[in-house]
């Protein structure tokens, strides 16, 4: 399970109200989430590319290390945890149960 990082930030005092989340469901989404930048691979490419031509160091950086990460994996079923940590920002939960998942790159889905 995983809680809101402001959830007991002062001790004693409950913070973030927001629900927990079960690991299995931010995994789902991670997957979903990957599955459908693949789907879209052309698009993206495109973003890359401009972001590799003319963003800032870090954006030309993770635009190239994206688009060879992408090409490299593709679709996945199961993804190891480093790989997770190695292209993941943050998943966003809400209240209302929408969930945004965050890529390093700055791709939100």
């Amino acid at each position: 399970m995983w809680q809101c990082k402001e959830r007991y930030r002062v001790k004693g005092i409950e913070g973030c109200t927001n629900r927990h989340v079960d690991e299995k469901v931010l995994q789902d989404v991670f997957i979903q989430a990957w599955n459908s930048l693949i789907e879209n691979i052309d698009e993206m490419k495109k973003r890359w590319e401009r972001y590799a031509e003319f963003g800032s160091p870090l954006e030309q950086y993770r635009a190239v290390q994206f688009a060879d990460i992408a090409d490299e994996v593709g679709y996945i079923e199961n993804p190891e945890r480093d790989f997770m940590l190695k292209v993941l920002d943050h998943i966003t939960v809400y209240e209302s149960g929408r969930l945004i998942v965050v890529f390093m790159d700055g791709i939100e889905i």
